[in-house]
């Protein structure tokens, strides 16, 4: 069967919706800071009908220190506990499986990583 990626990136996109910073699949030239983009996603079979799906979400912050990225982060968080719905396959487990923040030369990459157990709809 075919990986559920792109449908748990949309899904993962509409839950960012409600919060304060812009989110990229492609970040367009001259984007200004703080934003947030998808980075690596995996994808592994279980099993015959079983999925797990880790998607990685980058921000990206120009602010002083890490207080910004570590707020982001935390709105990121937030907007995620929720399961998400499929419309082609079940969650059974959604959980942030590691957050870190990275300094680069005057900007902040903060990293949360979430992982899904996903059950295919046959």
């Amino acid at each position: 069967m075919a990986t559920r990626l792109y449908e748990v990136q949309t899904k993962v996109y509409e839950a960012l919706t409600s919060i304060s910073t812009k989110v990229y699949d492609y970040v367009p030239e001259g984007t200004q800071s703080p934003y947030i983009t998808f980075g690596q996603m995996t994808s592994s079979s279980e099993g015959l009908s079983d999925e797990r799906v880790s998607v990685a979400l980058e921000v990206w912050s120009e602010g002083k220190g890490r207080k910004e990225c570590i707020s982001i982060l935390n709105e990121i968080e937030r907007a995620l506990q929720a399961d998400l719905e499929l419309v082609t396959a079940s969650v059974i487990q959604q959980k942030i499986a590691q957050t870190e923040i990275i300094p680069h030369q005057g900007l902040y990459q903060g990293i949360v990583t979430i992982e899904f157990q996903i059950d295919w709809n046959e």
